[in-house]
């Protein structure tokens, strides 16, 4: 406001220190105006065929919300909600109904650390050993050890896990909910942990603290969860405060954000949220031409309980709200203000920390996957020197995916492409599927995974929705775009399965 520049050259500052000042309300203000042109109301848009990619029966009957916006406008340029956010009692999906996010809580936690270092509460080159003292291990269920000393199986060497290798995922702790290595000790893989609730994000890093390592620190790219379960904790330790509330007002306050949350209790003390997606499956029969009659459908009785995984995968929001944190975290011209103070921030969670994946999209043009911090980019040359040119991330839990890209590079228009549902899909015979209910062995879980190969699934549908609306340029052409984009689904398709 007026006063308070008159204010501030009142102030013995300096006409340079006054001008850096300026310069950064005004940055700050541009951020802003970017939160109130993403509140504008959303009509609603048809469903797109997908140029017949997969059955329209099938996507018809998806429990889902999508959109694609202009980060640089602000502007949506389509936006559907369809079926139900819950369908025994015959709630619609609206555009602002909530999803368990997944792992898209991990940028959330990246964000608050990157908040708690310029604030000079913790540097995140640290060794998070450094950072841990006997009261801390009285919370995770130790009380009489003082000290953190990851080691390797058989070797008695304490190793240097920085807070940048957690949110890297070069960390070498053991992948306790993703199972994806073999454990190195009994019970050391246990999802169970994960579907209950919990006393506090400190029981839960108590759960795999001292379990034996993998890797050696950054050696590697392995993802895992407890990275950002122990990332949770530390935004509490040093905040001071619980991560539920540091997110409201550190993040979802600052840029008007109404209907993201986390809730350690995950609902089970209240408020109910009627607003929460309801997750099903789906289970058809696979003939074309009887179209993928439905055979059952079931709501999942077992899911990750927010409390658990916390900023690894517990936070509740919107298509709308996450729009709107990446439009202000990724803004070219505000760099990330008003959620971050120091560009050098920005910068550094969008830096190529863990090589994943080179990728042919056509002869002679190559994209190069990183996984940054809570974000996976796609660089055109190797080693990102011009920066990446998509970013993307998908949060899965075992009944809803969120899956978010944003075409970041140059000439791309920040298009952001997100595709949210609520349903898991599968198709087999109708025998098959009689079978498995009549031997009553097994889980619906793994039936629904088994018999999904041929279902649009969320994070293919984004890419495909992108490609419809960016102007982006990979290999000097829309149609090698194109082509980069269905790679990139593939991959991504590869790597969840």
């Amino acid at each position: 406001s007026n006063s308070f520049c008159t204010l501030l050259w009142r102030l013995p500052l300096g006409p340079q220190l006054v001008g850096v000042i300026m310069t950064r309300m005004a940055t700050i203000q541009l951020a802003l105006a970017a939160i109130v042109a993403l509140t504008a109301a959303v009509a609603a848009d048809p469903m797109p065929s997908f140029d017949g990619m997969y059955p329209p029966e099938l996507l018809a009957d998806l429990d889902s919300v999508s959109r694609v916006t202009n980060l640089g406008t602000g502007e949506v340029l389509y936006a559907n909600a369809s079926g139900h956010v819950n369908i025994e009692y015959g709630v619609s999906m609206l555009h602002d109904s909530r999803f368990m996010i997944g792992s898209n809580s991990k940028l959330y936690t990246t964000v608050s650390l990157y908040q708690l270092q310029e604030a000079g509460k913790l540097n995140l080159s640290s060794s998070v050993t450094d950072l841990l003292d006997a009261s801390d291990f009285a919370k995770f269920g130790y009380p009489g050890q003082s000290t953190w000393c990851p080691q390797l199986p058989g070797n008695s060497t304490c190793q240097t896990i920085t807070v940048h290798q957690l949110l890297a995922m070069s960390s070498g702790l053991y992948p306790a909910l993703g199972c994806s290595v073999p454990p190195t000790q009994p019970g050391e893989c246990n999802t169970d942990l994960y579907t209950a609730s919990t006393s506090s994000i400190a029981a839960m890093v108590g759960s795999f603290i001292n379990n034996p390592m993998i890797f050696v620190p950054g050696t590697r790219f392995v993802y895992t969860n407890p990275n950002f379960v122990l990332a949770s904790y530390l935004v509490e330790k040093f905040s001071g405060m619980t991560f539920a509330a540091y997110i409201k007002q550190h993040i979802s306050d600052v840029i008007g954000q109404s209907q993201t949350y986390f809730d350690l209790f995950d609902g089970e003390m209240g408020p109910m949220d009627a607003g929460r997606t309801t997750q099903y499956y789906k289970f058809y029969e696979n003939s074309t031409a009887a179209g993928f009659p439905r055979l059952g459908y079931g709501r999942l009785r077992m899911e990750l309980n927010t409390g658990a995984v916390s900023g690894t995968g517990g936070v509740v929001s919107t298509a709308a709200d996450e729009a709107l944190f990446w439009r202000v975290l990724f803004n070219k011209t505000g760099k990330g203000a008003p959620l971050l103070k120091d560009p050098a921030s920005q910068a550094a969670i969008l830096h190529p920390w863990t090589f994943t994946n080179t990728i042919e999209v056509t002869v002679g043009v190559w994209m190069y996957v990183y996984y940054s911090q809570g974000l996976a980019i796609v660089c055109v040359d190797k080693g990102c020197p011009a920066g990446p040119h998509f970013i993307f991330y998908t949060g899965g839990t075992f009944g809803s995916t969120t899956s978010n890209g944003l075409a970041y590079g140059a000439g791309c228009n920040m298009t952001m492409a997100q595709f949210w549902t609520s349903t898991v899909q599968a198709t087999n015979s109708e025998a098959n599927f009689d079978q498995f209910r009549r031997e009553q062995q097994g889980r619906a879980i793994n039936a629904a995974r088994s018999w999904n190969s041929d279902v649009p699934e969320a994070p293919t549908l984004k890419w495909l929705l992108m490609d419809q609306y960016t102007s982006c340029q990979v290999g000097g052409s829309r149609a090698a775009t194109t082509e980069a984009l269905k790679v990139l689904a593939r991959i991504e398709k590869l790597e969840r399965s």
